[in-house]
């Protein structure tokens, strides 16, 4: 178990979806922890996260388990070699919320984050998380959101957040309500 005496805790975890027994765990406090063996044992693999960034949200690319996405308080990062280095991306996201892989384009990205002028927006990466863009006219809110992708379809995601969920059929470049007939205040993050 990961430090089970320290003080951080964690928000994400994720399972590689071809090799079903490695697990990752996302902590405050720059932690990543994998585990080859369904979560009986633990190992720390974070090396070039920022520290004291906290890992919000991770993603294993179903085309390739080496290459992984860490969505944390200091922006995106990357590795290629199952979490034993990281490095932050390129892109306008100082900070990100949540990462998610195509099941359909292991190469298709998108993410919750936000830039330096702290407007919140949905953003998509074409080469497996080494580039991003916030698309225009995209999706814009002043608070955070979550984010579901189409299982079927790359160019599909749906999106949560306080003004509703929205519905993006081209790679989150416009969005459209999703919510008619839904009678709730708002959809929590």
């Amino acid at each position: 178990m990961p430090e089970p005496e320290s003080t951080s805790y964690a928000y994400t975890v994720t399972v590689d979806p071809v090799n079903t027994g490695t697990v990752y765990l996302g902590c405050y406090r720059a932690q990543v922890y994998r585990s080859t063996d369904a979560g009986a044992t633990w190992a720390l693999r974070n090396s070039g996260i920022t520290t004291g960034a906290s890992i919000q949200g991770l993603a294993v690319s179903g085309d390739n388990a080496d290459v992984l996405l860490a969505a944390t308080s200091a922006g995106m990062f990357r590795t290629t070699n199952a979490g034993t280095s990281w490095s932050l991306v390129g892109g306008p996201m100082t900070m990100a919320m949540a990462v998610r892989f195509s099941n359909v384009e292991p190469s298709v990205a998108y993410a919750v984050g936000y830039d330096a002028s702290r407007v919140y927006g949905i953003y998509v990466s074409t080469d497996a998380g080494e580039t991003w863009i916030l698309p225009t006219p995209g999706y814009v809110t002043s608070k955070g959101a979550n984010l579901v992708l189409d299982p079927e379809d790359a160019a599909t995601a749906y999106v949560s957040s306080t003004v509703g969920i929205h519905r993006s059929t081209d790679q989150a470049a416009n969005w459209h309500e999703a919510h008619t007939g839904l009678r709730i205040a708002g959809v929590s993050c």
